[in-house]
């Protein structure tokens, strides 16, 4: 069989994990299979002649261009060769189904069964290793895509209301065994530096399960002393070069990267005898109609040389668990057992004010085991007020200042998992608010970092300052320190301050709603809300 995997093309920091297990189960088949991102064009298609499309899916706000993506694919090939998942596929099947060919395969939730792609056996495509070699059927590269990427465990004990994990995975249990899945990545597809795992709640085991899979951890290298030393690149890329012969989109992205690769290289300073080698070589390569060929006659060659030069420094490698911890289920013998491995950085959940002594105390907990550096998503827009945003921040910068720690935060808009887009406004929330946090998180690159200058700056001194903040024209808060030094933002913030607390509302109300007003103060500061950097002379 022939089979294309696609994801729909749209910008994404994780490599599609579905679309890699059921390249494992179709390759341990004998079929043949590409992966493709977006939408291919139809002669190229045609000429294929695949007997199966799979398409995986992401978030609910992706729906329209999830959708397009599959429709398009109707058009190319029978709907009863297409098949569908992912978790918005899961989230949304009753909707998807009044916009998709009723042929269509819809699957959801996990694939732990084979027998549902209508063939005859039955096996556990979700358990199954992920095959990497699919990324390089495409040019896009995925942000984090050179990790182990690996899940020791499926679902959450936690049935949080504005989470998909219930639905996607409604059963908490133990699942994959790690040391098996790194060593069959490393075998297949050579070593990686990171170990990302992507357990919904890794601190639900009990103390005698996490022992054995801390323990499976530092089996595989991550102990706090064992360093990572990278082969040379190109010893890798050659690797792919043989063994992709017959697939010619890969061999092509894989191509160029290598050529990109040695050419950079041309930098190095080598002894006569090498780098007139080089050079020679570099050259037949340029004038070459038949590179790869040249690539393949000079391979031994051209690591020889590379090789002699390449010193890799051991770099420190690092566990990361990228959907956090609980803050509520650390305890003290629990991170015991967890500051064995290198665990950066240390994610801990802080979803709620109202956990703010819980997670204070789980982040000591982690820093009297020397924990250095914090991350975490501070959910916002959910059921939380604007202010609880900005202490929940206040106590990130207080901590770690207290203890000596880096904690960097992002502050993360909630968005429901039942709609397909990302317009929603929270109950005690409007748009000229989430308008600007959007601002400040653009300026600040989506991260809020310790330090109270930068805190302070950026989110205000105190909560009525926040507030003043979320209220200003956006163009002021991108950039602050050009209207600041112009006067305009003093000018608007004197006339703001004038207000009564029932004209601020009608602002709010005015700037998020489209409302008009005939309020004379008010009009006169709506005229700030037009003004653009370099346009207010």
């Amino acid at each position: 069989m022939k089979i294309l995997l696609v994801e729909p093309n749209y910008k994404n920091k994780y490599p599609p994990m579905g679309l890699m297990k059921i390249s494992t189960y179709h390759k341990n088949r004998g079929d043949e299979v590409t992966f493709f991102k977006g939408v291919m064009d139809s002669k190229q298609f045609l000429e294929e002649q695949y007997d199966r499309v799979y398409i995986t899916s992401l978030f609910t706000f992706y729906y329209n261009q999830t959708v397009k993506t599959i429709q398009s694919y109707e058009k190319l090939i029978s709907p009863e060769k297409i098949y569908i998942g992912g978790i918005m596929v899961s989230l949304m099947k009753d909707r998807i189904k009044n916009d998709i060919n009723d042929g269509v395969t819809i699957l959801t939730g996990l694939l732990t069964d084979s027998h549902v792609l209508g063939l005859n056996d039955s096996v556990n495509i979700d358990i199954l290793p992920l095959d990497y070699s699919i990324l390089d059927d495409i040019v896009y590269k995925y942000p984090a895509g050179d990790n182990y990427f690996a899940y020791i465990s499926r679902g959450c004990t936690n049935k949080c209301s504005f989470c998909a994990v219930p639905i996607l995975e409604p059963e908490f249990c133990m699942t994959n065994n790690i040391i098996h899945q790194v060593k069959t990545i490393s075998q297949n597809f050579g070593e990686k530096r990171n170990l990302l795992l992507l357990d919904n709640n890794i601190l639900s085991f009990s103390e005698q399960e996490l022992e054995r899979i801390v323990s499976d951890i530092q089996e595989l290298g991550y102990d706090k002393k064992t360093k990572f030393f990278s082969e040379l690149p190109l010893k890798q890329f050659m690797e792919k070069l043989h063994k992709y012969e017959n697939r010619k989109v890969a061999t092509k992205n894989v191509l160029s990267e290598t050529l990109s690769y040695l050419k950079e290289k041309e930098k190095i300073k080598k002894s006569k005898i090498y780098q007139e080698k080089y050079m020679e070589i570099m050259s037949e390569l340029e004038n070459s109609d038949d590179k790869l060929q040249i690539l393949f006659n000079y391979e031994d060659e051209l690591i020889e040389i590379l090789d002699f030069y390449h010193h890799p420094v051991g770099s420190r490698r690092a566990v990361d668990f990228n959907q956090g911890m609980d803050a509520r289920q650390l305890t003290d013998k629990k991170m015991k057992i967890l500051s064995r491995i290198p665990i950066e950085p240390f994610r801990l959940a802080f979803d709620r004010i109202e956990y703010k002594d819980i997670y204070s105390k789980a982040l000591k907990i982690a820093a009297k085991y020397e924990v250095k550096s914090f991350s975490n998503y501070i959910l916002y827009n959910c059921d939380d007020k604007p202010e609880e945003l900005w202490e929940r921040l206040k106590v990130n910068v207080d901590l770690a200042k207290e203890l000596d720690v880096k904690i960097f935060s992002f502050p993360m808009k909630y968005a429901p998992i039942d709609r397909i887009d990302r317009k929603y406004v929270g109950k005690f929330w409007n748009r000229q608010y989430l308008k600007n946090i959007y601002a400040i998180s653009n300026v600040t690159k989506g991260i809020v970092a310790d330090g109270e200058n930068f805190f302070y700056k950026a989110f205000g001194r105190n909560i009525d300052e926040f507030y003043m903040i979320l209220s200003m024209p956006k163009e002021f808060v991108t950039y602050r320190a050009y209207f600041e030094q112009n006067g305009l933002a003093i000018e608007w913030r004197e006339k703001f301050l004038q207000l009564s607390l029932e004209e601020r509302e009608e602002l709010l109300d005015v700037l998020s709603e489209e409302k008009t007003t005939q309020n004379s103060r008010l009009v006169e500061l709506l005229g700030y809300y037009s003004i653009k950097k370099g346009t207010e002379g």
